[in-house]
């Protein structure tokens, strides 16, 4: 979900969401490298599911980050558990059809291996910090990163902190508003 390059934060950075989102952890494994048809079958699928979101700024996913090795890796943050399982079951929507020519093709030749985990993730559930870098991650899906100072500069302090009652200071939602980009980073 990324686009272009990303800027380095200056200093330390947290990100503080006041509403629940979904991470999920999803993936595939070659176990067998020799069956290049299937390979690449499987390769074309995992990036046409990601082109597919990437299009689709309704389809409630936030940011995500992916790895290629094996297994291919991608992390992806959502607004919700609804919105995943529409976008994932919508009847006409790529991933349904991707699932369908897996589970009939690739799943009985043990050549490729499909993986994911789903986390659903409450306000003051989890800390994060990005420093020296860019945002990355969770940092790349919500509109606000504060400065991880003071209270924030600990783990145990970044935790208390989402535990509190988090109301933006302006209009713009918390979660949802950087679209991978990471959102406005205050000085």
């Amino acid at each position: 979900m990324r686009k272009g390059r990303r800027s380095v934060l200056d200093g330390p950075r947290t990100a503080i969401s006041d509403r629940p989102f979904v991470v999920l952890l999803v993936g595939l494994r070659i176990n067998k490298w020799w069956r290049l048809d299937h390979v690449w079958q499987a390769l074309r699928a995992f990036r046409l599911l990601h082109r597919d979101l990437e299009r689709d700024p309704a389809s409630g996913l936030l940011a995500s980050e992916r790895w290629w090795g094996n297994p291919l890796l991608s992390i992806q943050y959502w607004e919700s558990w609804e919105r995943l399982e529409t976008w994932a079951r919508r009847g006409d929507g790529l991933h349904r059809r991707v699932w369908i020519d897996y589970a009939q093709r690739l799943r009985a030749a043990g050549s490729i291996g499909v993986w994911h985990e789903t986390y659903l993730v409450r306000p003051g559930s989890y800390e994060t910090v990005y420093n020296a870098m860019p945002a990355f991650g969770l940092g790349c899906a919500v509109s606000s990163l504060i400065p991880a100072r003071g209270r924030a500069g600990r783990a145990a302090g970044r935790i208390a902190l989402g535990k509190q009652d988090l109301t933006p200071s302006s209009s713009k939602p918390m979660l949802g508003g950087a679209k991978g980009g990471g959102g406005p980073h205050p000085k």
